[in-house]
């Protein structure tokens, strides 16, 4: 990945796109899609059977850097059925999904209209969110000690980052294998990365300002990183036209 172009990996050219993004939506960092991942941990794993999909929500550890993403760790449920299928076909996509927001049309234009300009153009309202798909293929653990080398690096990963630091090894052992035995632990090779920031790249600066403000003024925090987002892409535009 290139860290000034589309923050995407394509590793096996026959995988095919189901994200439908827009090129205006793909102009990120590769910064920004890993510090997104971090903040937005709970994915959804997608498979498909000839059954029909299935679906889990997981908590996922991403390893690596910008630019350079996975593998990507977690586990799930051996009572799970989505386990069996994985088993037989270990292609699969992970969802994350990160804050999102509704804007309306009266925001964009009244705080930075001129006198005696043009009418601006009529805009609809609109629904901003961040997400992004990782398309990979899925391998079980196939030790203990790699089992419990997810588990404890995964919970050693979310205990600091909320400042509790509970520490696996104070669980008794019987408890442990008892909690192992009913877990699959697993890392995804990822093979595409498809980040979709739909910020209101399309509109004018002034009319993405008003649409800050706007959300600023909701008593909401996701609407409030939605304004963040929009705010720190609008700075990379302007960095560009520079």
């Amino acid at each position: 990945m290139n860290g000034c172009g589309p923050a995407r990996i394509r590793t096996n050219g026959t995988i095919a796109m189901t994200l439908y993004v827009r090129d205006r939506y793909e102009g990120l960092t590769d910064q920004a899609v890993f510090d997104f991942l971090q903040d937005n941990s709970l994915a959804l794993l997608m498979s498909c059977h000839q059954d029909g999909p299935y679906l889990s929500h997981l908590p996922i550890l991403i390893d690596g850097v910008p630019g350079a993403i996975g593998p990507l760790r977690g586990h799930l449920a051996r009572e799970n059925p989505h386990y069996q299928v994985l088993l037989r076909e270990p292609r699969c996509t992970l969802v994350f999904s990160g804050p999102n927001a509704y804007l309306s049309p009266k925001w964009y234009h009244p705080p930075f209209a001129e006198a005696g300009s043009a009418p601006p153009t009529p805009r609809f309202p609109t629904w901003n969110y961040v997400v992004v798909h990782i398309k990979g293929r899925l391998r079980f653990a196939e030790t203990i000690e790699e089992t419990d080398r997810i588990l404890n690096d995964t919970i050693v990963h979310f205990e600091r980052r909320n400042g509790t630091n509970w520490d696996l090894s104070t669980y008794p052992a019987e408890r442990r294998t008892m909690m192992r035995s009913n877990i699959a632990a697993f890392e995804v090779t990822p093979l595409e990365i498809v980040p979709k920031f739909k910020l209101n790249q399309y509109q004018e600066p002034e009319e993405i300002l008003g649409g800050i403000l706007g959300l600023y003024s909701q008593n909401d925090q996701p609407a409030r990183i939605i304004a963040r987002y929009m705010h720190e892409a609008l700075r990379r535009r302007s960095r560009a036209d520079e």
